[in-house]
């Protein structure tokens, strides 16, 4: 099985594999502090293109992959219950993010076009979290 990152799960270190994909989720999260530093002035509307169509895309196969990963390491170690309550927080971790970024869809799709938000500081907070 690939992961989102081309990795192959079945057989790469699931913390190596973790690790590059929350670094991939940091350049997101980069990104779009960058977008949120440009409202109110004009927009990289390729950015705005760019940040949507990952997020919409691309974020869940990394949820995805991760849920893969603390699955097989929930069963070679399924008495870990360290493990497995650090795996529960990040699976609860991935829904939040996940609806988030439903609350971002419409200002990053009016962005994708040229428009700005119409309360700049709202959108702007959102970005950043």
């Amino acid at each position: 099985m690939q992961s989102s990152l081309g990795v192959d799960l079945k057989y790469a270190d699931p913390m190596a594999v973790i690790k590059l994909e929350r670094g991939w989720q940091h350049q997101i999260c980069d990104e779009l502090e960058r977008l949120a530093d440009q409202l109110g002035g004009p927009l990289d509307v390729n950015l705005c293109k760019t940040i949507n169509s990952c997020l919409q895309a691309e974020l869940p196969l990394c949820h995805r992959d991760e849920e893969v990963l603390f699955e097989l390491m929930l069963q070679k170690e399924p008495d870990n219950t360290l493990l497995a309550a650090c795996t529960g927080q990040a699976i609860s971790e991935h829904a939040a993010m996940q609806t988030y970024v439903f609350e971002l869809q419409e200002p990053l799709s009016d962005m994708s076009l040229g428009i700005n938000p119409g309360n700049p500081d709202t959108v702007g907070y959102m970005l950043r979290c």
